[in-house]
């Protein structure tokens, strides 16, 4: 396969431009004793606690859902800039928003799970966190903002949920450990060098790898940007959960068992192509309705009726 190459002059990854400052409206800051680290936050217009900076020896951190009696709601931008020794940050189920390049440069990170009320996160948020491996996005963000994952060269799988409608401008550009990646028909807008791209120093440019594939539906966004960037596609089916292009019951059985997983709270077996396929009548979840529709089909398969 080809590559798709684009002539550009300069690339902006470097972390060196970005000045860590935390400038914000608020004129007024806290700082709370958490044990083993203090924490300063402001309190934005609804009285939701905004962490700014965490100082701390540890390597991992734990952010709880109240300080002070005010609701953890955001994580302001540089909060943890090139923070290199930190390993984890778990963050409070009451998170809302995490602010630009909160968490860029930090080396040591190698898992990030975003909670389910977070609706935005910021542009360059996990940038050239190269010990990053795994990210999973449980929130009702809309886009990946531009740069959100650039240079994150160890990351093997991004799980992007059913809420994102836009990937910006090299959102993974440079995830070179990153070989394929599922994206729902709810997408409709990919900027270039969102996915797939590098930068290849051999000819000063932007290039579109050869292994990176683009598992969607035929006549999505996703198929097009693949087709234009020359990238492997690989269709997903409705119904077809395990991949084998064949629409039967025990691939309800399948849809059937991660419905009572989720429904018990446990997590989540699919793939992220499985959720993709499973949801049959793209409410973006998984239910019993879902496996009802993959047996009718099934059904009518068996009886040559279409």
């Amino acid at each position: 396969m080809k590559k798709h190459i684009i002539k550009i002059t300069a690339l902006i990854f470097p972390l060196a431009f970005l000045i860590p400052m935390n400038a914000n409206a608020a004129d007024r800051y806290y700082t709370a004793d958490m044990g083993d680290y203090s924490a300063v936050y402001y309190l934005d217009e609804n009285s939701g606690a905004v962490i700014t900076e965490i100082k701390s020896e540890m390597t991992e951190i734990v952010i709880p859902s109240e300080i002070d009696g005010f609701k953890v709601t955001g994580i302001d931008k540089y909060t943890f800039f090139e923070n290199t020794e930190i390993k984890s940050v778990t963050l409070p189920e009451s998170l809302e928003s995490i602010g630009d390049y909160a968490f860029s440069g930090c080396l040591a990170i190698s898992d990030m799970v975003i909670p389910e009320n977070v609706n935005s996160i910021g542009k360059g948020c996990f940038m050239s966190c190269t010990g990053l491996e795994n990210i999973k996005i449980n929130g009702s963000i809309k886009e990946i903002p531009e740069n959100c994952f650039a240079s994150c060269t160890k990351l093997l799988c991004a799980d992007i949920p059913f809420s994102v409608t836009d990937i910006g401008d090299k959102a993974f550009f440079g995830c070179t450990s990153l070989k394929d990646i599922a994206l729902h028909k709810n997408i409709t807008n990919l900027s270039d060098g969102c996915l797939g791209a590098y930068y290849d120093a051999r000819l000063n440019s932007i290039a579109y790898r050869d292994d990176f594939t683009v598992y969607a539906e035929k006549n999505s966004a996703a198929e097009s940007y693949a087709s234009e960037k020359s990238l492997s596609f690989h269709e997903i089916i409705k119904g077809d959960i395990n991949g084998d292009s064949i629409i039967d019951s025990g691939d309800a059985s399948s849809i059937l068992a991660e419905y009572s997983r989720l429904s018990a709270k446990s997590p989540s077996k699919f793939q992220p192509f499985q959720r993709i396929a499973a949801d049959m009548d793209d409410d973006f979840l998984i239910s019993s309705t879902d496996a009802s529709e993959v047996l009718k089909i099934y059904a009518r398969s068996q009886t040559g009726n279409k």
